[in-house]
């Protein structure tokens, strides 16, 4: 069982294998629903060197505070369809690093995705939600489910009409960042991060992950997958944030605190 996932900052090994085992019982059942790709072993082939080098830089952001360093070879459904039943969610967890002992403040996120069942130009503009949970005690799963967990999120960004760049077919890397609205939280906690990409089907929205040994869950109530089945793999992902006096954290208090300050009241 892989174990909860320090910062990339400091040493994180990884073991290669095969990719998730979910991939033929989840094909069979998504190609029921006449759709376009299985859930488990979305390929975008290839190394990074495809996304172009560098990548596009998260431009005004606050520096990497965690980085799950990830080659995306597969994908997993992540998506809040508005119309259809296609909702779905995939999660990895990550540990801040100490640094001086004070709470971080995330202020971003990049990643990247791929869409299918439309045109290879894709959606000019597109919403996200990011969503933070902690973990449910196992070490293996963030709290919530077997169903819909979005109201056990700690909390929930929501990014209107971002824009992506095109670094492959029908895949696409996004930098966003709610700055003004951080997510705070403590280091060396376990927590795990959810993009979901927002919009009517078609098309569909997978997250690009790696298919290595590694602690990501995903969820499709549709088609029988409960949140968090464990899919053995990294997702795809980097965090941006400060850190900040530890007046408060996300998820230990109760009530509506999106307008306190980070720092005073």
């Amino acid at each position: 069982m892989p174990s909860p996932k320090r910062s990339t900052l400091e040493e994180d090994p990884k073991v290669r294998v095969t990719k998730c085992g979910l991939s033929k019982s989840l094909t069979v059942a998504i190609s029921a629903l006449l759709l376009s790709q299985p859930l488990c072993g979305i390929e975008a082939s290839g190394s990074l060197d495809d996304r172009g080098s560098p990548l596009p830089s998260a431009l005004g952001a606050d520096p990497v505070i965690y980085d799950n360093g990830v080659t995306p070879l597969t994908g997993f459904f992540s998506q809040l369809d508005t119309v259809f039943p296609f909702d779905s969610q995939a999660a990895d967890d990550f540990i801040l690093p100490v640094g001086d002992g004070n709470a971080y403040g995330v202020t971003g996120i990049s990643f990247e995705g791929r869409f299918t069942s439309t045109p290879p130009s894709g959606p000019g503009t597109t919403d996200f939600n990011v969503l933070f949970y902690a973990d449910n005690g196992s070490g293996t799963a963030p709290v919530g489910g077997p169903l819909d967990p979005t109201g056990s999120a700690i909390a929930v960004r929501t990014v209107l009409s971002a824009v992506g760049v095109n670094v492959g077919v029908e895949r696409w890397y996004w930098n966003l960042s709610w700055n003004g609205n951080a997510v705070n939280l403590m280091p060396n906690t376990q927590y795990w991060v959810a993009v979901q990409w927002v919009g009517v089907f078609p098309p569909q929205f997978s997250w690009s992950a790696d298919d290595v040994s590694g602690n990501a869950v995903a969820g499709y109530p549709l088609i029988n997958v409960a949140y968090w089945t464990p899919v053995n793999a990294e997702m795809d992902f980097l965090l941006y944030g400060v850190q900040v006096a530890p007046i408060f954290v996300d998820g230990f208090e109760s009530g509506n605190t999106s307008a306190w300050s980070a720092t005073s009241p």
